[in-house]
């Protein structure tokens, strides 16, 4: 009965062990995420309010089959255009 119970006992330990290991692993990764450089976090930013405007410009209609109605671009050439203009590179 003991070699039972010693048997038991041993496979509840190494089928938990790896549930804790686990759970460690997560919170180190957690900790170790690294803090956003200013450049990162302006070019989310810019991101952002690139995104909105396109939105706007939907919502106005002046987007008609994925192509802006006065220029022709499309999201990509939109959005480059966008961020080139809100980083102020020309």
């Amino acid at each position: 009965m003991l070699k039972y119970l010693s048997a038991a006992a041993v496979a509840f330990a190494m089928l938990t062990a790896p549930m804790a290991i686990s759970a460690h692993a997560e919170d180190a990764k957690k900790d170790a995420k690294k803090e956003q450089s200013e450049a990162q976090k302006t070019a989310a930013e810019h991101r952002k309010q690139c995104s909105k405007e396109w939105a706007d410009l939907k919502a106005a209609g002046k987007v008609k089959n994925g192509k802006t109605v006065d220029g022709g671009q499309k999201w990509p050439q939109f959005n480059g255009a966008c961020m080139k203009r809100l980083s102020g590179n020309t």
